[in-house]
């Protein structure tokens, strides 16, 4: 938990306080969470209890010295390839091929990624990295931009695209620490507003 600091405006300490209390409940929604003095994972799926969970016997790691950062993968189950870049990837064809969408996505546009390319990221990452990293710290934003109205984004698709996210993240790096935090998309309403 953060603590108050005189040297910390109350708006400061506030966001702070309401981003404990995000992570807090990011971590409760059986997301990895790893002790600090031991390094192994013990997954959370209520509240804790009085009694400890049993330990998993997990034998030391090797530390490399590296980490990976994983933020904004922002997987549309709605993208489909083909579509038009202009209707956010989602519907029509267009008329010319530089307005199509590609299988693994179109960078630099409105459209956000279509779940072939997380799952490719995520399986490459598995296979080439995942034995020579630490930890990974997992800066959210894992679920689509709501910028389509006429495919608006609801809580429960919010949730269960985290869900989806947060289990892939598990298999890709079933015996590494996953830091978690939630990103602006990651919440309902967008941006907490």
């Amino acid at each position: 938990m953060l603590m108050p600091s005189p040297f910390r405006s109350r708006t400061a300490h506030r966001y702070l306080h309401t981003l404990d209390a995000l992570l807090l409940s990011f971590l409760l929604v059986d997301i990895t969470f790893t002790q600090a003095s031991a390094i192994h994972t013990v997954p959370i799926t209520n509240l804790p209890s009085t009694s400890s969970p049993p330990t998993p016997d997990v034998r030391p790691r090797k530390l490399h010295g590296r980490f990976l950062h994983i933020t904004d993968i922002h997987p549309d189950e709605y993208y489909k390839p083909g579509s038009a870049v202009s209707q956010f990837c989602h519907r029509n064809k267009p008329k010319s091929d530089p307005d199509r969408a590609g299988k693994y996505g179109v960078g630099f546009s409105e459209c956000d990624s279509p779940l072939a390319l997380a799952n490719l990221t995520l399986e490459y990452l598995r296979d080439e990295w995942a034995d020579n990293i630490d930890f990974v710290i997992w800066t959210g934003d894992s679920a689509r931009h709501d910028n389509d109205n006429q495919l608006p984004r609801t809580p429960a698709a919010i949730y269960q695209m985290n869900r989806l996210i947060a289990n892939q993240m598990r298999e890709t790096f079933p015996n590494i620490p996953i830091v978690p935090s939630i990103g602006n998309n990651d919440i309902w309403p967008h941006n907490g507003a």
